[in-house]
């Protein structure tokens, strides 16, 4: 079973403070989704095929604004990357569809790069891209992704059910 939960504006006291140092935080180019798709497809177990799909389906939805793909590098190399989305609910959908707006929709960092603040950076680069946008952000997470959950949290995103 999944969370879900809506972000709430924290004040600029309550901002994030990243650990990571010689990172830099960016659009996607279309030279990075290999790596990207090979981040992902190391990470969820599942076919690289399948995540170059993926990938390169967000890419295209973000020159058109309808999606966000943004990767975390240090030393040349993609240590990170997320994404986010724009949903709206088809016209015959059921009164408990997700809300229309704009998700955080995936976020992954390779194993020898976690807990130096990439994830919070590559949020931070999400959530303001979104800011320009929309007012409001949502972000789904199995109950099970405590990192996930704590992450999100510190930036103010509380469940909603």
């Amino acid at each position: 079973m999944g969370k879900f939960a809506r972000f709430h504006k924290r004040s600029e006291a309550e901002s994030i403070r990243s650990g990571a140092t010689e990172m830099d935080v960016r659009l996607a180019k279309q030279e990075d989704l290999a790596e990207i798709a090979e981040i992902a497809a190391i990470r969820e177990g599942e076919q690289l095929e399948k995540w170059q799909l993926s990938i390169n389906r967000t890419f295209k939805s973000s020159a058109a604004d309808r999606a966000l793909l943004v990767v975390a590098s240090s030393q040349g190399r993609i240590v990170g990357y997320g994404k986010a989305g724009s949903f709206v609910p088809p016209d015959a959908a059921p009164s408990n569809v997700a809300p229309e707006g704009w998700y955080l929709t995936g976020l992954i960092v390779r194993p020898a790069f976690r807990r130096q603040g990439i994830g919070s950076s590559l949020t931070m680069a999400r959530l303001a891209w979104i800011a320009k946008r929309a007012n409001r952000v949502f972000y789904l997470a199995n109950v099970r992704n405590k990192v996930s959950i704590a992450l999100h949290s510190r930036f103010g995103f509380v469940e909603q059910t």
